[in-house]
């Protein structure tokens, strides 16, 4: 994570998750669809109703965008296998330690700010192991 801008992820990587040049939400969200990490919504759910009267006091739900794969498990057990597998020697981090740190302090930073009812301010040596 650089001083100037955040984004998730190493950003010389191809696979970054932000990218800090084209933030265009529509081709963010076609990139991971076409990656196949991501179901594009079914167009056929949408039913036009010609007859409807526009209530501009609601917005139109946002497309529904769902995973490829189901999880039967808890959520982070992925991550703590990864983690204790690597740690046996068995695996490899998914995710660089640097980016883990970079992200659990901002994670921490704003659990305080939320708490203390403030505004989360980063320093870039805060994000220096």
């Amino acid at each position: 994570m650089g001083n100037e801008q955040s984004s998730m992820g190493n950003e010389q990587s191809e696979d970054k998750l932000y990218d800090i040049v084209d933030n265009d939400p529509q081709r963010f969200i076609d990139k991971w669809v076409d990656k196949g990490y991501l179901n594009a919504p079914d167009e056929s759910e949408k039913k036009e109703n010609t007859a409807a009267v526009l209530d501009v006091r609601e917005t139109a739900a946002p497309p529904k965008f769902t995973l490829p794969i189901e999880f039967n498990d808890p959520y982070h057990k992925p991550h703590l296998e990864n983690f204790f597998n690597t740690i046996r020697g068995k695996d490899t981090l998914n995710c660089p330690v640097e980016v883990g740190y970079e992200t659990a302090v901002a994670v921490l930073k704003v659990n305080e700010a939320i708490k203390a009812k403030r505004e989360v301010k980063f320093s870039p040596n805060e994000f220096i192991i």
